[in-house]
């Protein structure tokens, strides 16, 4: 593009102009297509092709499709039937009206006090599917100001005094909420460092990027909220939060996507009940539309912004002459290109690309195994013991069963770091001189039930990593984790919303603390800001079905089941009487001097 649009201004709202010829070659490419020959099967075949999807924000979206993403009708699927209101203070137009998406005996429908004063009739607009005849929708736009949001005068009469929102944070509840996100610690390779995102000074958040904004609204969010705010606002920011981190799984169940959308609807008519009608920009009200998008496009991550950003990253480090910045990108890919070709000829030479990993190689050396050592009677005596029966019954057993027949070598290696798995694993006492958190781990014991399924979440046992040793059997070794566990029946407990907390201080299973390390998945702890006891179980990066050899039924339910969240709580039914609009448990509002009285 940037050598077809030439010139030292981009083309901005005008770079539709520049598609068309791009769209007429693709219905060309697509009907009829083009008659090919497959030189390795000999014969021809008819190669067509279309634009799948387009990654983009929403503005480029609009400079892109040529559609105007501003304004009255600014929601691309929505289109004439955009619920959509001018703020003449504000000046600003935002995008309300999610009650037309319930189902017509809902009641939220009929409490227009809790709303914009009255009741919603309208329908759902149907998808663009080409269909003329939609529906039209009536717009209330006379906003009426809700009861209990009346400003409250003071006796003179000088000043208005402006109660603090539902929504608003105190003082108090700011630096807990940074609080939590300053002593957040991740996995290798999870996010970037959320310490540095948090200023303690100012309790904000600062120099996010997008990445950082996923990670917390999908992760962090419902955790740093635990404990602040009233309950209902608690219950829906969640929820939403909840929400985004359920689309975002690499493993969605199609049955369950006419849940989500039923939830997320209801979730965004209860974020009109309590927050003001200058916080539904166009951005908010697109929420209502992922489902949608789920269904016609595949799930969220593979259409994921992220890396084409990282590459975009990349690219501009090639740049070294900023007035020739196209020839410095192009000079500075063919360098890399034939740098890696090169590699190929060279004894000894590295390519390009991600460090190796070092952990393995971090150890502390050889240590000799003491005769009392628990792993040495209980993990491998019974062990050894079965495996020889069976070699002794059977000629025809596989070489690495007789290795493991045979007790390992005296000694052993201990190690602070370790990967495997696609994770890095810590120890405890290496986690403590790390930024990082690598030493949670959990165990999925899976037990067969009634049901064609296993049974996975309720049988999760969490812990840390005391040890990494390495069983030497000669022609291989295998790699164990020496983990404190917590307790099950009296330190893991689930709340409503599926976030599992656990209490490190309990010592479970002690008789039991060796696992194999090909059996661990990794977690991370987050101390809970309600219960400083407690701390949250989230998991670490995860691997992506199909990808790395993850392509089992058996995985594939471990991966769809795995805690921390759950959105399968039912949204409850918010009545007048007990809405609150106004915090009573702090004085933190505003005075604002009446100028008629002066």
């Amino acid at each position: 593009m940037s050598l077809l649009i030439q010139g030292p201004k981009q083309p901005g709202n005008e770079i539709d102009v520049y598609f068309s010829p791009l769209t007429d070659d693709l219905k060309t490419l697509w009907s009829p297509g083009f008659v090919v020959h497959d030189g390795y099967m000999n014969e021809n075949f008819r190669l067509r092709a279309m634009v799948f999807c387009t990654i983009s924000d929403f503005p480029a979206y609009g400079n892109l499709s040529g559609y105007g993403t501003k304004g009255s009708k600014a929601c691309p699927i929505c289109h004439d039937n955009t619920c959509s209101r001018w703020l003449k203070y504000c000046k600003k137009t935002v995008y309300m009206g999610h009650r037309r998406s319930l189902p017509p005996d809902h009641p939220y429908r009929n409490m227009g006090n809790l709303f914009d004063g009255y009741s919603e009739y309208g329908s759902l607009p149907p998808p663009p599917d080409g269909e003329t005849g939609k529906p039209k929708t009536e717009l209330m736009f006379d906003m009426k100001i809700r009861p209990k949001l009346a400003p409250q005068e003071n006796s003179d009469g000088k000043r208005t005094y402006l109660p603090a929102a539902c929504y608003t944070l105190s003082k108090d509840e700011r630096t807990s909420f940074c609080k939590c996100l300053n002593g957040v610690k991740v996995p290798s390779g999870y996010s970037s460092n959320v310490k540095r995102l948090v200023s303690m000074k100012d309790n904000k958040l600062i120099g996010m990027k997008s990445h950082d904004c996923h990670v917390l609204m999908t992760q962090m969010i419902p955790i740093a909220i635990r404990g602040i705010l009233p309950e209902h606002i608690r219950y829906t920011i969640t929820k939403l939060c909840l929400f985004f981190n359920s689309i975002h799984s690499k493993v969605i169940d199609p049955e369950a996507l006419d849940t989500l959308q039923h939830d997320v609807i209801v979730t965004l008519c209860q974020l009109e009940m309590y927050f003001p009608p200058s916080f539904f920009y166009v951005m908010v009200h697109l929420v209502s539309h992922i489902v949608y998008e789920i269904k016609a496009c595949g799930p969220v991550f593979l259409r994921y912004m992220y890396p084409f950003e990282r590459y975009m990253g990349i690219l501009k480090k090639y740049v070294r002459n900023r007035a020739r910045l196209e020839g410095s990108i192009v000079e500075g890919y063919a360098s890399e290109e034939i740098l890696e070709f090169c590699n190929d000829y060279l004894r000894g030479s590295k390519s390009i690309g991600l460090p190796e990993r070092r952990h393995r190689v971090d150890c502390q050396g050889l240590t000799n195994r003491r005769k009392s050592d628990k792993f040495l009677a209980i993990e491998h005596n019974t062990f050894e013991s079965w495996l020889k029966y069976r070699v002794s019954r059977s000629e025809n057993v596989d070489e690495e069963v007789k290795w493991l027949a045979y007790s390992p070598s005296e000694r052993v290696t201990k190690y602070q770091g370790y990967d495997i798995n696609s994770y890095t694993f810590y120890t405890k006492q290496q986690d403590a001189k790390s930024t990082m958190q690598n030493s949670g781990v959990t165990l999925i014991a899976t037990t067969t039930g009634f049901s064609t399924r296993s049974s996975i979440a309720k049988d999760s046992y969490y812990g840390v990593i005391e040890e990494i040793v390495e069983l030497d059997y000669n022609a291989f070794s295998i790699p164990m984790l020496k983990c404190k566990w917590v307790e099950n029946r009296r330190g893991v407990k689930v709340d409503n919303f599926g976030i599992t907390t656990v209490d490190l201080s309990t010592n479970g299973y002690a008789s039991e603390p060796f696992i194999l390390a090909k059996l661990a998945t990794q977690v991370f702890y987050i101390e809970d800001p309600s219960n400083s006891r407690s701390h949250v179980v989230l998991h670490g990066k995860r691997r992506i079905l199909g990808v790395e050899n993850v392509v089992n039924e058996e995985e594939y339910d471990q991966l769809d089941e795995l805690p921390p969240f759950s959105t399968d709580t039912q949204s409850t039914i918010v009545v007048a009487d007990n809405t609150i609009y106004l915090r009573s448990d702090h004085d933190e509002g505003l005075w604002i001097d009446n100028p008629r009285s002066t």
